[in-house]
């Protein structure tokens, strides 16, 4: 389902089970370029299964080889440990230029390291965060501590 009003652009997608029951809600309500309100429709009008991405940050990653990729009908999602911002934004170019168009980073990423991100990626990619002030898995700091150039 998708859902326009008062010139913000609402998505709205639920994928239902068989028994009905919700399997996966996505929303994003933003004020978006009208031709990104059917990104995720096929020319038939159906629901395509949404590429998707989660970057995390995890000190000794490698971007390059700490991936992998979950498929399913509605949902081909592809998660990427990366050491630092600076891998961030190399692996959220390399996921855009294969067709990404959503993209969640972890509660590690800072308010500055989601801007880093959210600069280099054309409009049509959204990106989402998993808020923490500080994050467990990073000796309770925030990734701006730790990353921020």
């Amino acid at each position: 389902m998708v859902t326009k009003s008062m010139g913000r652009v609402a998505f709205h997608i639920f994928f239902l089970t068989k028994e009905g029951e919700i399997l996966l809600f996505f929303s994003i309500c933003a004020k978006l370029k009208a031709e990104y309100e059917y990104a995720f429709l096929n020319e038939g009008g159906m629901i395509m299964a949404l590429e998707a991405a989660f970057i995390f940050l995890a000190p000794e990653a490698d971007y390059q080889k700490d991936r992998s990729t979950i498929h399913t009908p509605q949902v081909n999602l592809t998660t990427v440990g990366v050491k630092d911002y600076v891998d961030a934004v190399k692996a959220a170019t390399e996921l855009e230029k294969e067709g990404i168009k959503v993209i969640e980073l972890c509660g590690g990423f800072g308010v500055e390291g989601t801007a880093m991100i959210k600069r280099i990626l054309p409009k049509d990619v959204a990106v989402g965060v998993v808020r923490f002030d500080i994050h467990p898995g990073l000796d309770n700091k925030s990734g701006d501590d730790l990353f921020a150039l």
